[in-house]
Order: C-alpha cells, then sequence, then structure tokens
C-alpha cells in the first residue's frame, strides 16, 4: 500500500463527511460548556451530555438579530453541519441556529448545590481565614503529572526558594476525582507543617471541572483548620470550591503568588521592621531620658540647696514686701500726724489765745468805734436836746421827760414801772413811774 501525505488524509475526510447529507443540516441537543465570545463576535463552545463533548462553533454572521443571551450551563437545540478543521484535524459542528431548551443537569446541579450551600453560610467572609503572610511549607492537592504542579514550582524558585512544597497527589477530572480529592485534602490537613494549601487544577470544560462542584469537598474546605487557596481553571472559571475556600485565586499560578511572599518583598519588609524597631527603641530611649531628666529637675527641685535658695528667695522677698509695707505704714502715719498736728495748732491755746486776743481787738475797734460813734451821736442828740431845751426854756419854763430816747408827749404814754429821763434846765435825773395818779416821782 502506498503511503499518503497527512494533509492528504484529513482532505479526504473532510471530503467524506461534506458529501454526507445527513451531517450537513443535524439538530443537536444538549448543554452549553467552556462558552467563549470573542471580539469578533464569533462564539466558540462544546455542546455535551453525561457521556460526550462536541466542539461548537457560531460565526457572527449567523446569529439572529434579538436572539436569547445563552451561558454556561444552558440547554439547548443546536442546528448545522459537521466539518474538519484540517489543520488540528478537528471535529466541529458549525452552527446556523440556536434555542434555548432550559439550563443543563449538570449546570442545575451546581447552581443548586451553590444556592444550598451558600445558604447554610458556608460562603460567609466571617468564617474565611487570612492567609498567612510568611508561609515556610506550602501543600499542593493537585495533579501530579498536570502543569498545575510545574507552574507552583516555577513561581515558587522565582518568588521565595526557601519555600517547602509538599505535594498530595489527586485525580482532578472524572468520577472517581472527588474521593481522590477529599483523601488528599485530609492527608494535608493532619500535616502539622502546613501553612497554607492550595487545592485546584488547570482550565478544562465545565463538565472537567465537576470534581470541584462536589458537596463533600465544598464541606471539608470549610472545617479546615488551614487556610485553603482554590485555583481551579481560568479566570471565568468558577467553581463551588472557590465559594468555600479562604481565598480564591484566578489561576494555580496566582495562588502561589498569593501564598508564597516574594523574598525580596521579605528582605525589604524586615528592613523596614528593623529600621522601625531602631526609630522606635530610639524614640522610647529618647522618651526614657526627657523622663530621666525630669525626674532630675524634679529632684533637684526638691533638694536642699535648692529648698534654700528657694527660701532665701522668699525671705528677700519677703523682707522687701514687709519694707514697703512699713515704709507705706510710716508714710501713711506721717500723713496722719501731720493732719494732727495741724489740727493740733489750730487748736492750740495760744493760738486759741492769739486768734480770740485778734477778734477781741477786732471787737475793741468795733466797740471803740461804735462806742466813738454813740457819744458822736448821743453828742449831736445833746446839742439837738439843748437846742429844743433853749427853745423850751425861752417858751416854756418846765422839764422835759424821754422814755427810751423820745420825749412824752403825753401821759398816755407812761405806764408803771417805766423809766423816764426827766431833763430840767439846769440837768437831767432819771425817774420811776409808779402811778398814773401821782404827782411826784
Amino acid at each position: 500500500m502506498k503511503a499518503i501525505q497527512v494533509h492528504e488524509l484529513t482532505s479526504y475526510i473532510k471530503r467524506t463527511i461534506d458529501m454526507d447529507y445527513f451531517l450537513t443540516n443535524i439538530l443537536v441537543e444538549g448543554e452549553l460548556s467552556n462558552v467563549k465570545t470573542y471580539q469578533s463576535g464569533h462564539t466558540y463552545f462544546n455542546l455535551k451530555d453525561d457521556r460526550a463533548s462536541l466542539p461548537c462553533i457560531f460565526f457572527r454572521w449567523e446569529k439572529e438579530d434579538g436572539m436569547f443571551s445563552f451561558k454556561e450551563g444552558d440547554r439547548v437545540l443546536v442546528r448545522g453541519g459537521l466539518s474538519i478543521y484540517e489543520k488540528e484535524t478537528r471535529l466541529n459542528l458549525y452552527v446556523k441556529s440556536m434555542t434555548s431548551k432550559g439550563l443543563g443537569p449538570l449546570y442545575q446541579k451546581f447552581l443548586e448545590t451553590k444556592e444550598k450551600l451558600e445558604k447554610e453560610g458556608l460562603f460567609d467572609q466571617k468564617y474565611k481565614q487570612k492567609i498567612p503572610s510568611f508561609v515556610k511549607t506550602l501543600g499542593v492537592v493537585t495533579s501530579r503529572d498536570g502543569a498545575v504542579l510545574r507552574d507552583i514550582i516555577h513561581v515558587l524558585k522565582r518568588r521565595n526558594p526557601g519555600v517547602s512544597l509538599v505535594l498530595y497527589p489527586s485525580q482532578v477530572q472524572g468520577n472517581q476525582a472527588p474521593a481522590s480529592l477529599r483523601k488528599s485534602l485530609g492527608q494535608a490537613l493532619e500535616d502539622p507543617r502546613l501553612d497554607v494549601i492550595i487545592i485546584g487544577r488547570g482550565g478544562g470544560s465545565f463538565e472537567d471541572l465537576m470534581a470541584f462542584q462536589d458537596e463533600d469537598l465544598a464541606r471539608d474546605i470549610f472545617c479546615a483548620k488551614t487556610p485553603i487557596i482554590s485555583a481551579v481553571g481560568h479566570e471565568t472559571d468558577y467553581s463551588i470550591s472557590d465559594f468555600v475556600a479562604d481565598y480564591r485565586a484566578p489561576t494555580p499560578s496566582a495562588a502561589a503568588e498569593v501564598a508564597v511572599a516574594q523574598k525580596s518583598d521579605l528582605v525589604q519588609g524586615l528592613d523596614l521592621l528593623k529600621r522601625q524597631v531602631d526609630q522606635e527603641f530610639r524614640h522610647g530611649l529618647n522618651e526614657k531620658k526627657m523622663a530621666l531628666a525630669q525626674e532630675k529637675l524634679k529632684l533637684s527641685h526638691y533638694s536642699p540647696g535648692q529648698i534654700l535658695a528657694r527660701e532665701y528667695g522668699r525671705l528677700d522677698l519677703n523682707r522687701l514686701k514687709l519694707k514697703t509695707g512699713m515704709e507705706k505704714f510710716c508714710q501713711k502715719q506721717k500723713n496722719k500726724l501731720a493732719e494732727v498736728k495741724l489740727q493740733v495748732d489750730f487748736y492750740h491755746p495760744q493760738k486759741r489765745y492769739q486768734k480770740e486776743r485778734d477778734r477781741m481787738g477786732f471787737f475793741r475797734d468795733q466797740v471803740d468805734q461804735a462806742m466813738k460813734d454813740s457819744i458822736q451821736k448821743r453828742r449831736g442828740h445833746i446839742l439837738d436836746l439843748g437846742q429844743d431845751l433853749e427853745k423850751i426854756q425861752k417858751n416854756y419854763p418846765l422839764a422835759l421827760i424821754k422814755k427810751q430816747g423820745q420825749l412824752v408827749q403825753s401821759v398816755k404814754d407812761l405806764r408803771d414801772q417805766d423809766y423816764v429821763e426827766l431833763i430840767l434846765a439846769d440837768g437831767s435825773r432819771g425817774a420811776r413811774i409808779e402811778s398814773k395818779g401821782d404827782r411826784h416821782a
């Protein structure tokens, strides 16, 4: 038999399939898995059931306007044709149309398990353990032959070669995978050396990740005392273990990045910590020095020399206050004494005598002047009386009677006991009236 080229064989297979009328227009029912829509608008997914999976391509121009928004786990009816992608000899179903049949059983089971555990509180953030900052030993639950282990080892060598890694190999796909994962995780949880555990696998279809949707595995992760990081599939893949773990990493490499601190970061952190300790020590030392200086100041404040100096100062101050007070008091007393002296001088007998003497002299002068005035006045009066007497003598050679300096004109002007002056030609005499009827005095 003559040998043929690979491309000749794939071309033959493609022509054979394309010529089959049944395969060019078929209607297939299944569940959507690993759905990815790219910027070009084309969508790639797997159509699967519990036994098989078929790659599908849904080109942008085949999609109808306003069609339903399909997603992972949807059960659909797909119409299209089978063909071979020759470059990779991959059988694809090229979709012409697609209608919804509801959720597929696998995705429905995933949602039911997720809802059940969420209601029980297994996803609650308050139960999440903190990932240690410094990890010495890292446990990994994954396949021995998968790329996950190589990726994690590569990250550890790059970030911190000093971290020890302990592998707990397990199946990560297939019917026996959940039990295998639980057994390996249980062994890891019994290892007291481990600071943190990574459980996960690489990317795959939705059904490939079903082992990590297991309810019993989720409960084991929730009850674990050692912090667990879940790293299942790619960044867009989510599993039950992601929700219940203490931390969900988008990829296994990212899980290793989270679990293991960069050595240089640790060194910088230690340097920073050292500087902080040094700074705090110097700060504390300065505070102690200041406290010591304050205590020393207090001690010197209460030393005998300081007390004596303060007492001397207080004594000088009191002496100054006393001197100032005495000066003020003496001045005040001097002022009072001056006032008293003025009063004494004012009321001194000699002063009073001199003052009375001066006043008596003044009164004497006034009396002298009054007497002179009176004498002058009486002289004038006498002269007037003389003139009057001369007139009377010429006309009436009788006596005149004066009462209080006034001539008595009538007997009616006289009263008993009145004192009168009798004026005669040759002189005057005083007389008292005893009776109106008497003719003699």
